[in-house]
């Protein structure tokens, strides 16, 4: 079984897909998702996940323009939409996170989503 925080950050990602794709306002892909896949999630989680949304969707140009200066051979334009969103939610993520728990969060989303795999290679510098 996931924990309230892996749910939330689950949400958050399906939930920034949904705001990226459909063109829809954060807060509303937000509320839709949980209402068609969580709808007895814990307000925990649901509390966690609007703030990763909100604050990821508030700071997206910010977000790209980190990403994009520490991408090595790639666009931010040629990354697969969930690749972007999983760097965007990991950056974002990563300001309010003390760097070793950051590294563990996002090492596990970035292997959940297989980007090693497809060979993409970005580094976020932090403060180490």
């Amino acid at each position: 079984m996931s924990t309230p925080r892996h749910q939330a950050r689950e949400a958050a990602l399906r939930s920034l897909y949904f705001w990226e794709i459909g063109q829809t306002d954060p807060a509303q892909a937000l509320e839709t998702y949980f209402e068609i896949h969580q709808p007895d999630a814990p307000e925990a989680v649901r509390e966690f996940a609007r703030e990763l949304v909100l604050g990821t969707a508030g700071d997206v140009a910010s977000l790209d323009a980190l990403i994009q200066q520490h991408s090595e051979h790639w666009r931010l334009g040629r990354l697969a939409v969930i690749d972007r969103l999983i760097l965007r939610l990991g950056a974002w993520d990563r300001k309010r996170l003390d760097s070793r728990i950051w590294h563990a969060s996002f090492a596990q989303q970035r292997s959940r989503a297989g980007l090693e795999a497809r060979g993409h290679k970005v580094v976020i510098a932090g403060n180490n």
